[in-house]
């Protein structure tokens, strides 16, 4: 049974918590997610891994998710636009 798409994209779905790689591995473990859930479902006594699969869509789902959000409120300041910046600028200064 090849289980290879389902397990790369489970190892790319843990390992896109790496802070600079992860707007790579993000979509490459949906992508080898969904590739091998397609192959999964066209031929189930070939292909295996669907737990794998699922996993590292997920993982790399979530992660894709809490980037986009963290650039779109937290990075531009859209929420707290002086929080941060002032209560550290006050510690250090």
């Amino acid at each position: 049974m090849n289980k290879d798409a389902a397990v790369t994209s489970f190892v790319l779905g843990i390992l896109c918590v790496i802070p600079l790689l992860n707007w790579v591995l993000a979509p490459l473990a949906m992508y080898f997610g969904i590739r091998a859930l397609r192959s999964i479902r066209k031929d189930p006594q070939h292909y295996g891994g669907k737990t794998f699969a699922i996993i590292g869509i997920t993982l790399g789902s979530a992660v894709l998710f809490f980037n986009v959000t963290g650039k779109l409120f937290w990075e531009d300041d859209a929420l707290y636009p002086d929080y941060p910046r002032n209560v550290l600028m006050s510690l250090f200064s």
